[in-house]
């Protein structure tokens, strides 16, 4: 995986670069993909801070350190307090990497305007915030053999869990208990690919009524797999 991960870090290097970013600021609090896409974190407050060079940092709060340095992909990991902080930290890393000026990239689709606000009032006035639309829509275009491999594993197992439900579906079953026999399937192909542990299952299922349970499952399929691609 190391060395996917450097693939995708030159390539989003050469993509900014063409674009003309000295700078990339990815985030999940902002509901993209793109920084798990780089660093292979999922956490509902982190940051990555890409320069072109190559040179990364992820940004993460202080609570969430130990499972970064488990996970992540990153050259440098830094921490802050809180949401409020992560601006300032994201600034003092940008500078402190020796850029004062020049063009800074976010994921455009997924910023909210609070977000966009906040960054542009951490970051030295020099700085322009850029749409990097194009170089996050790049990144993934094109699919690299391991991430063929993952898309065929992520089929796998979508086509062995609806295969085990298909003797057990019976005419004028409800909705409902045909959710939990699809969703027992998919947990069970999950396990046997290795791809969700128990904990997680038995969170799903005693926080979440049968149908939006389904929907989980089909969700921990994505989370394990496909959002690797």
């Amino acid at each position: 995986m190391q060395l996917e991960h450097d693939r995708r870090i030159s390539r989003a290097t050469e993509l900014m670069a063409a674009e003309g970013l000295d700078a990339l600021v990815l985030s999940t609090s902002n509901k993209s993909q793109s920084l798990y896409y780089l660093t292979g974190l999922d956490r509902l407050c982190a940051n990555l801070v890409l320069l072109r060079n190559g040179r990364n940092t992820l940004l993460i709060l202080d609570q969430d350190l130990l499972d970064a340095k488990d996970t992540a992909h990153a050259d440098n990991i830094r921490t802050y307090s809180s949401t409020i902080a992560q601006f300032k930290a994201i600034a003092e890393t940008i500078e402190e990497c020796g850029l004062k000026d020049g063009s800074v990239g976010v994921d455009t689709p997924f910023l909210r305007a609070t977000f966009h606000d906040s960054l542009k009032a951490a970051l030295p006035a020099a700085i322009t915030i850029t749409d990097a639309t194009k170089v996050t829509g790049q990144l993934r275009l094109i699919k690299t053999q391991y991430e063929i491999d993952l898309i065929r594993k992520a089929s796998a197992i979508a086509v062995k869990a609806l295969e085990s439900t298909t003797d057990l579906i019976r005419s004028g079953i409800a909705r409902e208990p045909l959710a939990i026999l699809v969703f027992n399937g998919f947990y069970s192909s999950l396990i046997m690919y290795g791809q969700v542990c128990e904990r997680q299952f038995l969170l799903v299922l005693l926080q979440n009524p049968p149908l939006l349970c389904l929907h989980i499952c089909l969700s921990l399929v994505k989370f394990n797999v496909t959002r690797l691609v």
